[in-house]
């Protein structure tokens, strides 16, 4: 198989031997040439391949500085590759980021798992490939120089701040949301109306409305901490400042420092500027810590110290930055048992934890199963130009019959893999492809639509505007709904949809020029 970029040359001419190297695996020949011709005018050398097969295969002849991988290819997906990379002594260490369709709200738990340090998301955008390729390959780079220092045994400091040069990256990291996106993370995002999901609902209203109080997210992987976060970020009155995510287990032990707090010009050889911490890109916003049980135990200390007082000392300064960051962390571990084992401090831990949210699992929401499967399906069915699909009763039965330890994502893959394998018509059983445990609270699809119909009785602001909209002007368009409520297409389709089957609404008129009209409820 030809290998696009190989040749002799490049793997083998000293005048290149100084040029980032990437591999990019992606199955889909535009999306290589795409990423190809956004990293090479800036200096660096792409190795296109179609599989995870070819990348690991090619990965000793290039010796990279980074992997950009495909989730979703034939064969070994990015998941198994970079698993199989990190296994392997020679590429453990080099950075993987991996390609992705899906703009998930929550963290990508499973691909941090498999070794992942970012993803970029499809379409992509110039800008942020270049910040997060720069990041990272520039980081990996120092840290070998790093390495090859301490076995060369020169001055620990000397390496450490040589190091620390990597901290220029920082700030093409930072997220900044508009006032279009803070939309798209309010709490209309939450599908479902469960009570357990009613609960979170709740809870995340009552913490928006103080932008000073830290809070903690719990719950298993999957399930949409992130989300939680991101709404009550742009719920608050802190909407308007940055909203910064962080994983902590990514972070370098030997750069963690620098990388919350920042560094002065001077403050090490090759520090020739100052550069914000995390904390200062934060400044006026929310700092949200994913995985906050991986934070370094020496960094908890000064962590404590910045929430106390407000104020963080950036390395090589004199005088303390005052410091207005509201923090939001999440984690699937028990913190309280990793305080019992020594591996995170009590003072800390009571610090972080005045406010704590519990995201219920999706076992555990099964009522909720209905709507967010047509939400999905609505969601792809839109992607790929097609009419949206109904979910028979022998596929709605198998979904709630489903454990999902992946949760919400888990179920996100199931519809995305059904709606192709609908081809546009009904989702039957058979186009539901999931394997492994089933939960021994299944409930008939009956009982599950029923429990869910006496639930949804109780409206929602929005939906109780259309239905007064409609009371007073008569038939809603979908369009209208859109201009009514300020929300886009697949939104103001779910809440039409939504309405009909509770009965308040029937839906007249073709698909194009369909209109709303309300229902005496019986």
């Amino acid at each position: 198989m030809t290998i696009e970029g190989l040749n002799s040359t490049t793997l083998t001419s000293g005048s290149v031997e100084d040029r980032f190297r990437v591999i990019i695996a992606d199955d889909v020949h535009e999306n290589r040439e795409l990423l190809r011709n956004t990293i090479e005018p800036v200096g660096y050398d792409a190795f296109l391949v179609p599989t995870g097969e070819v990348a690991i295969d090619l990965a000793p002849k290039v010796k990279p500085d980074l992997f950009l991988l495909d989730i979703r290819m034939p064969g070994i997906g990015g998941l198994e590759a970079a698993r199989r990379l990190r296994a392997d002594e020679s590429t453990a260490s080099i950075p993987i980021i991996f390609i992705t369709v899906e703009d998930e709200t929550t963290s990508l738990v499973q691909a941090f798992d498999a070794g992942g340090v970012d993803y970029i998301v499809k379409p992509f955008s110039k800008e942020e490939v270049l910040a997060r390729v720069k990041t990272h390959v520039e980081l990996y780079r120092l840290r070998r120089k790093l390495e090859l220092e301490i076995s060369l045994r020169k001055q620990a400091e000397e390496a450490t701040e040589s190091a620390r040069a990597a901290l220029s990256l920082a700030d093409e990291r930072l997220s900044f949301f508009t006032e279009q996106e803070a939309k798209r993370w309010g709490i209309q995002g939450f599908i479902g109306q469960s009570p357990a999901l009613g609960l979170v609902v709740e809870q995340v209203r009552k913490v928006q409305q103080s932008d000073s109080i830290s809070v903690l997210i719990t719950g298993e992987s999957g399930v949409g901490k992130e989300l939680i976060a991101r709404a009550i970020h742009f719920g608050g009155g802190r909407s308007k400042g940055p909203f910064v995510p962080i994983n902590c287990a990514s972070i370098p032990r030997e750069l963690a420092e620098s990388l919350l707090f920042g560094h002065t010009k001077g403050s090490f050889s090759g520090a020739m500027k100052d550069h914000k911490g995390y904390f200062e890109m934060a400044e006026g916003g929310t700092l949200f810590l994913d995985e906050l049980g991986e934070l370094p135990m020496d960094i908890q200390v000064k962590f404590l110290r910045v929430l106390e007082d407000g104020l963080l000392l950036p390395v090589g300064a004199t005088r303390p930055v005052k410091s207005n960051v509201r923090i939001i962390s999440a984690t699937h571990q028990s913190l309280s048992d990793e305080v019992e084992a020594g591996r995170f401090r009590k003072d800390l831990y009571y610090r972080m934890t005045p406010f704590t949210i519990h995201v219920p699992s999706l076992r555990d929401r099964l009522e909720d199963i209905p709507s967010l499967a047509e939400h999905f399906l609505a969601h792809f069915s839109s992607e790929m130009g097609r009419s949206r699909p109904q979910l028979s009763s022998e596929a709605l039965n198998k979904l709630v019959e489903h454990d999902f330890p992946g949760n919400i994502r888990e179920l996100k893959n199931v519809i995305e893999r059904a709606a192709i394998e609908c081809d546009g018509e009904v989702v039957q059983g058979r186009n539901i492809l999931i394997s492994g445990r089933r939960h021994n609270k299944s409930k008939p699809v009956q009982d599950i639509t029923s429990q869910r119909h006496q639930t949804l009785q109780v409206l929602s602001n929005d939906e109780q505007s259309i239905l007064d909209q409609i009371e007073s002007h008569g038939p809603m368009s979908n369009r209208q709904c859109r201009e009514l409520l300020g929300v886009d297409i697949h939104r103001a389709n779910y809440l039409l949809n939504k309405l009909t089957k509770m009965g308040h609404l029937q839906r007249a008129g073709s698909n194009r020029n369909s209109v709303y009209v309300k229902l005496t409820m019986p």
